[in-house]
């Protein structure tokens, strides 16, 4: 299957977005895999009859949203299509990882009692070098790191978790099933930053990379901070959706 000429130039729809939707259907309905070179900027350009800047546009469109990604020297290749995560109801990433048809486990990189932060007791509404427990874990999905996460939680509610290892247990099931912790709902904060060269090592991306950090405060039924949350998402690997209804 090759990529044909069906942009419109009468249209209103902008050519480059044109471009980009024929590319687009040319990977999802051929026999394209992950990993193939799609053809060059000089080769599009002949086959769309367009300048190379709006070719340009059209590629930057489609790494934009993971359906392509560009490697120096070499070309712009098809790539795994980012997993799209839903913030519409309360759930973790190994509930996440299943639902994408994917085997979440972990990597464990330390579970032990420390002295609340002043930030983390803010968080948890508890006094500051108050005790909690921190769990901190890279996220693997069909063993690739996605993420990585630093849990603080209240002793008293998590203290039955110390002896498990959380390579291929989830953290929320241990919660429920073992602590008897009710949880209700949940509060957080996603924005872009740069993340830290200890993270990016752990997440195996390069130094300066963009990451999705997220912030999570996370309620007991009788409206208790129990849980503070600060994760690191690839974002060459994840996008967030939310449902909004009219009132």
């Amino acid at each position: 299957m090759t990529i044909r000429n069906e942009i419109d130039k009468n249209s209103v729809i902008p050519i480059y977005h044109q471009i980009a939707e024929n590319i687009k259907s040319y990977i999802q309905k051929g026999d394209t895999k992950i990993g193939t070179l799609i053809p060059s900027e000089h080769e599009l350009c002949d086959i769309f009859e367009v300048s190379r800047m709006t070719i340009r546009k059209s590629i930057d469109t489609l790494v934009h949203e993971g359906i392509l990604v560009r490697k120096k020297g070499k070309g712009t290749f098809v790539c795994t299509p980012k997993r799209s995560l839903s913030r519409t109801s309360l759930t973790n990433f190994s509930r996440d990882m299943v639902e994408q048809g994917m085997v979440p486990t972990s990597f464990m990189l330390s579970l032990k009692v420390i002295p609340a932060s002043e930030k983390v007791s803010v968080k948890l509404n508890i006094k500051e070098g108050e005790r909690v427990i921190c769990l901190e874990r890279v996220r693997l999905a069909d063993d690739n790191p996605h993420a990585y996460e630093r849990s603080f939680l209240l002793y008293d509610y998590a203290k039955g978790i110390l002896d498990m290892d959380f390579s291929h247990h989830s953290l929320y099931d241990a919660l429920v099933h073992k602590c008897n912790v009710k949880m209700e709902k949940a509060k957080e904060v996603i924005e872009a930053t740069v993340c830290p060269s200890k993270i990016s090592a752990e997440l195996q991306i390069p130094l300066n990379t963009v990451t999705f950090y997220m912030e999570r405060i996370t309620y007991t039924e009788n409206n208790c901070p129990f849980e503070y949350v600060e994760s690191y998402y690839r974002t060459d690997k994840f996008k967030f959706y939310v449902e909004l209804d009219f009132k």
